[in-house]
């Protein structure tokens, strides 16, 4: 299982991944995957609203 799955029960999330850029962003990227795979930065951004729009701004910034 991915770590981010946890993200999944998230609604800007579950936006951001079903756009086909950031799909794409969010499999591929390099920077991306780095935080993604670290459960604890997943946690962090599920519970720290600040944390998630920064990684929604690094998600969109790697389109």
């Amino acid at each position: 299982m991915y770590p981010f799955k946890n993200l999944s029960s998230e609604e800007w999330f579950r936006e951001l991944y079903v756009d086909a850029r950031y799909t794409k962003v969010i499999w591929h990227n390099y920077n991306v995957k780095k935080v993604l795979l670290l459960p604890g930065n997943v946690e962090m951004i599920k519970n720290d609203k600040k944390k998630a729009q920064e990684f929604i701004e690094l998600v969109k910034s790697c389109k």
